[in-house]
């Protein structure tokens, strides 16, 4: 079928079932009488005062292990939650963070890099953020790198909540953890009963689709189930003007932007026992000539497949303990076909790349409340690189680039203890030790002062150190033995900040910071392809956001303001914006039948690698949800990049015209259907 044709009938098919949507309801003698999620808001009539406060503050996990309010945290935290991901669209996990405030995402047209506290380094995978999904860390063994566009192994419709942890957390979570900690929370089964079937279709020769299931069996027993699948044909040419004359080969790169994914997610639970397993497979062609292979020639893709299977155990004793425990094994593999003409003779070469990494490991945490408020985390974890296996070869040759096969271990104590030193003020103190078989050991703190001003208001002073050891790709990428980057050392960071956070006028929520940091031992690619410890970084800076929800409306505002310096030199470090700025709402057209949502992110300039300025922009997306509550249909129409704005994105120094453009005004329809 035509793409234009497809994504007719598409729209068709959404904005028929919308003004269905706007039909009053039939009675049925069949009706599911099954309680809806949003029958839970009676519950509310019973609650007291003080307890619909506090209902009103997010809680978060992942800031200490163990749920406690934002105001208690000792960090600044923001929470997206399901409703938001449903609301605005969001497809992926890049598209979501992008609008919180202080954070940026960069796309080379290959993988989304995320961008926090004016650090959004483009080659390094994502190396200095830690995602986890249920408390399972995502980052490979291979890149250490976190993937959060469509080679994100979980569909965002499985999300309940993501929590973004701003500052050092390496003294909970060990490498990695050193901007930041995107924690994200899968939706339980009771949130998802019955059937769901979900079909997409857009610009570009878009289409993808999910079937979901999730239900109780026997007493203790729930089951979730997700297969989802994703494609798009991309742009059908791109125009890149640093392959204008005299380069030989054009400057158009034709039906050479397709992606396509598929995800697989299973969740058992039995009473304490939790039994978890995801699958994400994305292949994605590459138009951008990067590794200065042939431009414009088929045959360039990459392949990215992440997979996990986890066993938990979580059990709340009479004694106010809570223990839980994991076990889990991982795998993740990297796949890459570069063409190349060696000869300069018109006969293309394949180079291929294989990247393998299979892990397994295990964590124990005992956290208890021990006197009245006083809260005390202890837990120990091991991980064992079973293979981190890089090798690069020419198809039809016997040249091989590099052939290297590792393996390594690390195992981690840590605590964090949260009592009060005085009536409104709190003490957070924690530590942290790694030992890595191939680095050695490391420890780092962080210390918070929380100090409650009223109920729902506080002023924390926060500071603590972070860590990121070299990655097997940037020690051993050329090969190992004399060959092999072994004098790398880890990455330290350490961080001082000072926030104010409020809920305040029952509807409305404040929060500001304050930070520096420094960075030593900063590891970046030279120009000889080789990694090194090249400096240090400097960051300072300023955040700050107000949110309201009224009703069904809601409205949330956020900039920063940043500067980042690279040093000897004192040079601005690239992809490195000093402002920027973001803005979400979302209004009720017809109450309870039809939304709009609007996300607003604006970025300032940048440099690339070149040192050359990349100019700022300002994009704009829009949606319009069509749903009525207790039915099971939705229909979302979406348009990202609302006035067709032209812009680039920083790229890193292997892509060859180091900004890369980004796509114009595109089209998005959904249809949701719950039985």
């Amino acid at each position: 079928m035509n793409p234009g044709n497809r994504l007719a009938r598409t729209l068709a098919t959404v904005v028929l079932s919308g003004l269905l949507l706007a039909l009053p309801p039939v009675a049925r003698a069949d009706a599911d009488t099954r309680p809806r999620p949003d029958s839970a808001a009676a519950d509310l009539a019973g609650l007291s005062l003080d307890q619909l406060m506090n209902i009103e503050v997010e809680s978060v996990y992942g800031a200490s292990r163990y749920s406690q309010r934002s105001l208690d945290a000792p960090t600044r935290v923001t929470v997206l939650t399901a409703d938001d991901i449903r609301d605005h669209g969001y497809q992926t996990l890049a598209e979501a963070l992008r609008t919180v405030t202080g954070l940026f995402v960069s796309y080379d047209r290959i993988y989304e890099y995320l961008g926090l506290r004016g650090l959004g380094h483009v080659d390094d995978y994502n190396a200095r953020v830690l995602v986890l999904v249920d408390e399972h860390r995502t980052n490979d063994n291979i890149f250490e790198g976190a993937l959060i566009g469509t080679d994100f192994a979980l569909d965002l419709q499985q999300v309940d909540r993501i929590e973004v942890i701003r500052g050092p957390s390496s003294a909970l979570y060990g490498s990695n953890a050193v901007l930041g900690v995107v924690n994200i929370v899968t939706r339980q089964a009771r949130q998802a009963r019955g059937w769901s079937v979900t079909t997409d279709g857009g610009s570009l020769g878009t289409r993808g689709g999910r079937l979901a299931y999730g239900g109780r069996f026997g007493e203790h027993g729930t089951l979730q189930l997700s297969a989802s699948d994703f494609a798009s044909d991309g742009n059908a040419s791109l125009y890149f003007p640093t392959f204008d004359p005299p380069q030989p080969h054009g400057n158009v790169a034709e039906h050479l932007d397709g992606d396509g994914a598929r995800r697989l997610f299973a969740n058992l639970a039995l009473g304490d026992f939790r039994l978890e397993g995801v699958y994400g497979r994305r292949r994605k062609d590459v138009p951008t000539a990067t590794f200065g292979t042939l431009f414009d020639a088929q045959g360039y893709w990459t392949t990215d497949t992440r997979e996990w299977l986890d066993l938990g155990y979580r059990h709340t004793f009479a004694n106010r303990l809570e223990l839980s425990g994991r076990l889990y094994c991982d795998e993740y593999e990297y796949e890459g076909s570069y063409p190349y003409d060696l000869e300069n003779n018109g006969l293309v070469t394949i180079n291929r790349d294989l990247d393998v990494g299979t892990w397994s490991g295990g964590e124990l945490i005992a956290h208890r409340t021990l006197f009245g408020p006083d809260e005390f985390v202890v837990g120990g974890e091991w991980r064992a690189n079973l293979r981190q296996d890089q090798r690069n070869w020419f198809i039809g040759s016997d040249t091989t680039c590099y052939d290297d096969h590792h393996h390594s271990d690390v195992w981690a104590v840590y605590a964090e203890d949260a009592f009060d030193l005085a009536p409104r003020l709190r003490l957070t103190a924690g530590l942290r030790h790694d030992a890595y078989t191939a680095f050695g050991g490391s420890t780092h703190p962080r210390v918070g002062l929380i100090w409650s001003l009223l109920d729902r208001t506080t002023c924390k002073l926060i500071y603590g150190s972070a860590f990121r050891v070299p990655t097997s790709y940037e020690v051993y990428l050329w090969g190992s033995g004399d060959a092999a980057n072994t004098t790398l050392r880890p990455e330290t960071f350490r961080t001082g900040e000072a926030v104010f956070e409020s809920y305040f006028a029952e509807h409305y929520h404040a929060s500001a910071s304050c930070f520096v940091y420094r960075g030593d031992d900063f590891i970046q690619e030279g120009s000889d392809g080789a990694f090194t410890n090249s400096g240090d970084v400097r960051g300072t800076g300023v955040e700050a956001e107000v949110s309201g929800r009224w009703h069904e409306a809601e409205l949330r505002l956020g900039g920063a303001h940043q500067a980042v310096r690279f040093r000897p030199g004192d040079a601005r470090l690239s992809n490195s914006p000093a402002d920027i700025l973001q803005a979400s709402g979302k209004l009720p057209i017809v109450p309870g039948r039809l939304w709009a949502s609007a996300d607003l992110h604006t970025i300032g300039r940048r440099l690339n690698p070149l040192s050359a300025e990349v100019p700022g922009a300002a994009i704009a997306d829009a949606n319009l949800i069509a749903r009525r509550r207790g039915s099971p249909w939705q229909v979302t129409l979406g348009v990202r990049n609302l006035f067709d704005v032209k812009y680039s994105d920083v790229a890193g120094p292997e892509v060859t015209m180091t900004s890369v453009p980004q796509d114009g005004r595109t089209f998005r329809a959904r249809l949701d259907v719950r039985f």
